[in-house]
This record gives C-alpha cells, structure tokens and sequence, in this order.
C-alpha cells in the first residue's frame, strides 16, 4: 500500500508542478482574460443587429368543427395521433409548400408595396410543434418591426384556404393571433464574452506552459 501512495505521488507530481507554474504567472491569465472578454464583448455589440419577432399559434384537430354530436366530442388515441400527423403535415407545407409561400409573398407585396423572394420569406420563419400538443408555433423575425408582422398577419390570413385544399375533414384554427413584433432578446454578449474568457484563459496557460519549457532548456543547456 505504502509503494501505491509513493507510485500515487509521483503520478500527481507532473500536474501540480503545472498547477505551480500556472499560479506563479496568475497576471497573466488574468490578463489575457479580461482583454479577450472585453474584446468578445465590444465584437458582440459592435456587429448587433435589432431584430423583431411576430409569432401566432395555430390549433390542429383531424375533426372539422362542423361535425357535431358524439363523434364531434370525443376525442380518442387515434384522433390524438391523427391530429398530430396533421399538424406535422401542416408544418411540413408552411415549411417547403409552393403554394403557400406563393400566397404569403402575394400578401405582404400587398400589405408592404414590396415583393420579397420565397426563400427569403422562408428564412424568415421557425415553425415548431410544441411539445405534447397539436400546436404549431410560428415566429417571424427580422430587422424590420412591421415587415415582421406583416409577413405573420399574412400567413395568418393565407392560411385557411390552404388548410381547406389539403386538409378538407380537418380543423386548424388560430389559437393566438400573429403579435405586433418585439425586439427580440440578444444573447450574444454574454456568449461572445463567454468565448473570450475561455480562449483568453486557454491561450494564458499555453503561453505560461510554453514559456516554462523554453526556461527548461535553456538552464538545461547552460549546466
């Protein structure tokens, strides 16, 4: 047992003569992590763009609304996962549908005066189902405050006639409508900042360990 500490010893010797050598230049990481969290700060705010994000919900049912008595009612396991493979379909159609995006483009040209691409109308929108639901969450976002509402309003407005087309036994309804655009939140100082600190931190210790070594040598070749 006695031979395993001394074997344990000699293992932990090499990582805390770094550690030392480390802590004996603590300036130096200090440094170089202030500068590179200063510096992954003033790059976050300085490359900032505002951006504005509309968003409106829509409810799925593989039920139309006008179906009425018992069957209207009740919902079972089969109707749940029916609901869920529309509103999956429905996702899919916002996402990659011709038809749609060609609506969407036509609405806002009448709502902006401008016609935008479909894929950068596309690019505009995240379209997620929301967990253990039949809900399909929307958001627009731009640097435009009222181009990003206008493109929710109208896919809110297009969406009816589409979901008629394909979807005709189904109901899809709004369940919130499209939002008057919001700044939305930037975290990128803190993951630019964040950034810094670990590669300013990083690079400290590999200067300190390096520098080390070179010392090394150099006494070594001196004696």
């Amino acid at each position: 047992e006695e031979k395993r500490t001394n074997d344990e010893d000699i293992g932990l010797a090499p990582i805390l003569k770094i550690l030392r050598q480390i802590l004996s230049k603590w300036w130096v990481v200090v440094l170089f992590v202030a500068i590179f969290s200063a510096s992954g700060f003033g790059v976050a705010k300085a490359t900032y763009t505002e951006q504005y994000t509309s968003t409106l919900i829509f409810k799925v049912s593989n039920k139309d609304k006008d179906l009425g008595g018992i069957n209207g009612s009740q919902i079972t396991a089969s109707d749940a996962q029916a609901s869920t493979t529309i509103a999956t379909d429905f996702k899919t159609i916002m996402q990659r549908g011709n038809d749609f995006i060609t609506a969407v483009q036509a609405n806002v040209k009448a709502q902006t005066g401008k016609e935008y691409d479909k894929e950068d109308l596309r690019s505009m929108m995240n379209i997620e189902l929301l967990p253990d639901s039949t809900l399909v969450n929307i958001k627009v976002t731009t640097t435009d405050k009222k181009l990003s509402y206008a493109v929710a309003t109208a896919i809110q407005s297009v969406y009816p006639a589409i979901a008629k087309d394909v979807f005709p036994s189904a109901h899809i309804s709004v369940a919130d409508s499209a939002t008057v655009a919001e700044l939305a939140p930037d975290s990128s100082p803190l993951l630019y900042t964040a950034a810094g600190l670990i590669l300013g931190a990083g690079l400290a210790i590999v200067i300190i360990l390096v520098s080390a070594k070179i010392q090394n040598k150099l006494l070594s070749t001196e004696d």
